[in-house]
């Protein structure tokens, strides 16, 4: 589930924000994200967040 996204304003791409089990099940749907399938991504990174502080917190949880 994506819990937040938007463009990044100094480059091209954009963030996304999933809350998702494991890497596994994100790399799945970014895989079978319209941009992914039609090769218009050229860089994916995944990496693990572990939010401590911010008003979001409360509303990731496990």
């Amino acid at each position: 589930m994506i819990v937040l996204c938007g463009p990044l304003v100094r480059d091209t791409g954009g963030l996304l924000i999933f809350r998702a089990g494991s890497e596994a099940e994100v790399r799945g749907l970014v895989d079978g994200d319209p941009y992914a399938r039609e090769g218009v991504l050229e860089h994916v990174r995944i990496e693990h967040w572990d939010p401590v502080l911010g008003s979001l917190v409360g509303h990731l949880g496990d």
